[in-house]
């Protein structure tokens, strides 16, 4: 068989089952040598160095919902909290379950996730293969396993990243129906979008293509029982998720409608299309913050991190760079060209009208029917029009998109640019192959070259990210206040802090933790011996009563304001800086609490005393807080998935403005013991010119628990918390507003 040639379906006699099994095996063997370096190359790309794989607070929450399932032998109802404000459907924590439940480490979690994109990429090789020939499916895998983009996302734990192999084995369902016109097709692909659905949902838009192959495949192709299994099997699909919509009184939808008032039309769709076939980025950790912050100038940035094996002052980088931002544009060139190529073979040579007799409306309507005979006849355009719809209409149609729109909202468009492309060069070398034989050896030449230019340029682009990422050798505070972090430096901090505290016979851990790593320190600090609190330390800070003795203290990076009041509230001795890969440590104390003479009030009946009557102004550079100093009263032992919370709003008054927007401090942590301090911070504005003369508090207690879902015998687990009890503070005069002083001192 010709590499150039599509894969045909043998019109001789039928084959027995043996003969079918030898015949693939050896077309498998001999036929495809191509595919294994393909699919090495795509396995080294995707776990090589995924010990510094991404682990931010959406990969802990993921990670941990799949391990908590199996501990706890629970079912799971959604996954985490998308950036819209609703929950993500359960697919991902499912598919972690069976490596979760062998393990407790999240790498192996980022493996499982490569691995599976691996197999997209020999899913890529069969369907592409199977209908647009040998070399056509070779470039297309080929490409899906370098494509740049495509591998920095298959590298760590996160929804949109399961995404492309499901998409790819929708629309080999949907080829099977549209293309092939054979039964068997509608069932899988209904439960495939179901999948999809579930795994991000934003994925939705796929089911345009199959209506579509609805209308290609006809009716013939489907049966009954189709019809039947896959109600049955959406409604299996979909109910956990039902529960969870019942439960939350049908809050996500009520969020996601009013996502579509405020939408707006914008060309940023093309921007994350080009984006996908870019063969760099300019960090590879934050590879889509640039594409966030000035989405129309991401292109100019190459990799800018000093760091970085493709930044430097040679000139043979400066070749480098240069190569690979002109790579940029012949991609993005490529992957139109096989649009343009599809748009062609589907509507050129097509007149409006084949009578002279008809007029205006009639005529298009003439058109119309006889370009769908056209396509309803030819199995080749059958399957364009299915590329068409995903890759042309799906992008027109989100020309109008939410405001909070990003890229891995599009996602499910991969890997069609690289499809595209394949598409366009495989076409090329069959018409080079068959025409102009006097130019066919140049032709076949500037072919050759077009081909290994883009293969070197993601192979160049690929290793330089995939290297960084290896060798640490990456900025990760790029995106604060949720930087980057990785699961060996979380994991090492919290069992330095083990050790430290066996060590010195300090049986007690306090972890100062900020909204990047606070999941994680949850989550590992369950594996050690030690008891530990957690807390938030975004304006919060929790000190170790004075009775308690010496404790270990574990203080997130870039947490300016735990550092302050650290050194200015307690007697803090620095014992190491757990190393964290791309940015700065973690710093590791031995803390006591400083000797006071504060007299101790009651402004509230329960809960909190008050430890120093006046609210203290704090300052460091440009930044300043008023700080309140507060005791616990009451103790609760630490337990799964709960947190207790104080919030304080806040008012300030000041003499030249009476009032300021009312501020809110949430202190959250897993554990409560009488006796601690909590210092709550407020923020000072630009308005606040002097220290406010007097702070309007209202606190409210908070206890929360994990919202578990009942159905009957079943219990779902969901990412949310539910509030078990809340409790408004009164001060003894029953009045829920306490009024204290302000003070620069």
């Amino acid at each position: 068989m010709s590499i150039l040639t599509p894969d045909s379906v043998s019109l001789t006699r039928p084959q027995s089952k043996r003969e079918k099994l030898l015949t693939r095996l050896w077309r498998l063997l001999c036929g495809s040598w191509e595919l294994g370096p393909i699919l090495i190359v795509a396995t080294f790309f995707r776990v090589y160095g995924d010990r510094n794989a991404f682990f931010i607070d959406d990969q802990a929450s993921m990670w941990r919902l799949a391990r908590d399932s199996v501990t706890h032998h629970l079912l799971l109802a959604s996954s985490n909290r998308s950036s819209l404000g609703i929950l993500h459907g359960y697919f991902i924590s499912y598919f972690l379950m069976p490596v979760a439940a062998l393990t407790a480490n999240p790498v192996w979690g980022a493996v499982e996730t490569g691995l599976f994109n691996v197999l997209g990429v020999f899913l890529t090789y069969l369907f592409v293969r199977r209908y647009y020939g040998r070399l056509t499916g070779a470039l297309a895998a080929t490409l899906y396993a370098i494509g740049t983009v495509l591998v920095l996302y298959n590298r760590y734990i996160w929804q949109p990243n399961l995404v492309p192999p499901l998409v790819v084995a929708f629309m080999f369902c949907l080829y099977w129906g549209a293309v092939e016109r054979r039964r068997g097709w509608f069932l899988p692909a209904v439960a495939l979008l179901g999948l999809l659905y579930e795994t991000h949902e934003s994925s939705i838009l796929m089911a345009l293509p199959l209506l579509v192959a609805l209308g290609l495949a006809g009716v013939k192709t489907l049966r009954w029982r189709d019809l039947l299994l896959a109600g049955l099997v959406l409604f299996l699909i979909f109910f956990p998720y039902l529960t969870w919509l019942v439960s939350s009184s049908f809050a996500d939808i009520q969020i996601l409608l009013h996502q579509s008032e405020s939408s707006q039309i914008s060309g940023r769709i093309f921007l994350f299309y080009a984006f996908f076939t870019s063969p760099y980025v300019s960090n590879p950790i934050s590879f889509t913050g640039r594409l966030m912050r000035e989405p129309w100038n991401f292109v100019s940035v190459l990799p800018n991190d000093p760091q970085s094996v493709l930044v430097g002052k040679t000139h043979l980088l400066g070749v480098i760079r240069g190569f690979l931002y002109s790579m940029f544009f012949l991609s993005a060139a490529l992957a139109l060209s096989g649009g343009v190529l599809i748009v062609r073979a589907l509507f050129l040579g097509q007149r409006v009208g084949a009578s002279s007799e008809r007029q205006g409306l009639q005529r298009i309507v003439g058109w119309f029917k006889d370009w769908w005979w056209t396509i309803a006849h030819t199995p080749e355009k059958r399957g364009y029009v299915l590329l068409l719809v995903w890759q042309g209409i799906i992008p027109l149609f989100l020309m109008r998109s939410p405001t909070s729109f990003y890229a891995h909202y599009t996602i499910y468009l991969l890997p069609g640019p690289f499809l595209l492309m394949a598409l366009f060069l495989g076409k090329a070398f069959r018409w080079s192959s068959k025409h102009h034989r006097r130019w066919r050896p140049i032709l076949r030449v500037v072919l050759s070259g077009l081909t290994i230019m883009v293969i070197c340029g993601y192979l160049i682009g690929t290793t330089g990210a995939v290297t960084d990422i290896a060798r640490g050798k990456f900025d990760s505070s790029l995106n604060k206040p949720i930087y980057m972090n990785d699961v060996v430096s979380l994991r090492n901090a919290v069992q330095e802090s083990d050790r430290v505290a066996r060590a010195h016979g300090i049986h007690h851990i306090y972890m100062a933790a900020n909204l990047a790593v606070s999941e994680s320190l949850q989550y590992f600090a369950r594996d050690i011996s030690t008891p530990t609190t957690v807390f938030d330390t975004l304006r919060c800070l929790i000190l170790p009563s004075q009775q308690v003795g010496p404790v270990v203290y574990l203080v997130a990076p870039y947490s300016p304001l735990a550092e302050i009041l650290l050194h200015q509230y307690a007697q803090a001795t620095l014992i190491s800086q757990p190393a964290r890969v791309g940015g700065a440590p973690f710093h590791l104390y031995i803390l006591s609490g400083k000797p006071t003479t504060l007299h101790i009030q009651r402004p509230y009946t329960g809960d909190l005393s008050l430890l120093d009557t006046h609210v203290r102004r704090i300052s460091s550079g440009r930044q300043s807080w008023m700080v309140t100093s507060w005791q616990f009263t009451n103790s609760e032992a630490p337990d799964w998935r709960t947190t207790y919370e104080y919030e304080f709003n806040a008012t300030f008054a000041g003499k030249r403005r009476l009032t300021a927007p009312t501020q809110a401090t949430q202190c959250t942590t897993t554990r409560l013991q009488a006796g601690d301090q909590l210092l709550a911070a407020f923020e000072l504005t630009s308005i606040h010119v002097a220290t406010p003369a007097q702070l309007a508090l209202r606190t409210t207690y908070l206890e929360l628990k994990p919202w578990l879902v009942n159905a009957g015998p079943l219990q779902f687990q969901t990412y949310n918390d539910r509030v078990v009890k809340a409790r408004d503070l009164q001060t003894p005069k029953g009045t829920q507003s306490l009024t204290l002083p302000g003070t620069s001192s």
